[in-house]
């Protein structure tokens, strides 16, 4: 029966792992919805190696939806485009973030994240954006890249109460909403593009 679940992937952030607080919030929320989530320990400071254990889970468990939290969202929006994309408190820019966050980042390892990142911009485009959809807390102090969200984005985001690490009685209704809202515009947009609709269902 479990095989049978649609499969989600939990990228958690930096100094976390898969008992992060986010994560087991999320696991509770979709279990509701019976979507199973996979939430592996990654190494977020070996952005190459991380990415390619990211893209692999997604293909060997026919991954449906990514959520990440921090930089988790960075890893999110690098990773292969096809599964929807649901973005928590994203750091977006980790070149200019991670030096603030921590001592453990070099001048290869910036040039590395700034490359990846470029590359993940440029894939943004029709699909990806109807896939995707961004969480923001009003009250997140570590850095809110909501504004770049926005518009790489457009109007696929919003604010919930809440710090970096958000409760999840705040995020519940905002994961419920995204998760909606993308399965509602593919399913408008596969009415209006067979082609996209395959693409992405």
């Amino acid at each position: 029966m479990e095989d049978d679940m649609q499969k989600a992937l939990f990228i958690h952030g930096l100094n976390s792992g898969k008992n992060s607080s986010t994560g087991q919030a999320v696991k509770t929320l979709l279990e509701k919805n019976s979507i199973q989530l996979i939430v592996p320990s990654l190494e977020i400071l070996n952005p190459e190696k991380t990415l390619q254990e990211v893209n692999s889970l997604i293909k060997e468990q026919e991954v449906s939806l990514i959520i990440g939290h921090s930089m988790g969202g960075f890893y999110t929006l690098a990773s292969l485009n096809g599964p929807m994309k649901i973005y928590i408190n994203p750091c977006l820019l980790p070149a200019e973030i991670l030096p603030t966050l921590t001592d453990d980042v070099d001048q290869e390892l910036i040039k590395i994240f700034r490359r990846l990142t470029d590359e993940a911009f440029r894939n943004i485009d029709r699909e990806v954006c109807i896939a995707s959809y961004g969480i923001f807390a009003k009250e997140d102090t570590l850095f809110s890249f909501y504004d770049l969200f926005k518009k790489n984005f457009g109007q696929r985001c919003c604010y919930i109460n809440g710090g970096h690490k958000p409760l999840k009685e705040d995020l519940a209704q905002a994961l419920d909403f995204a998760l909606n809202s993308i399965k509602s515009d593919i399913s408008r947009f596969l009415k209006e593009d067979d082609i996209l609709g395959e693409l992405l269902l």
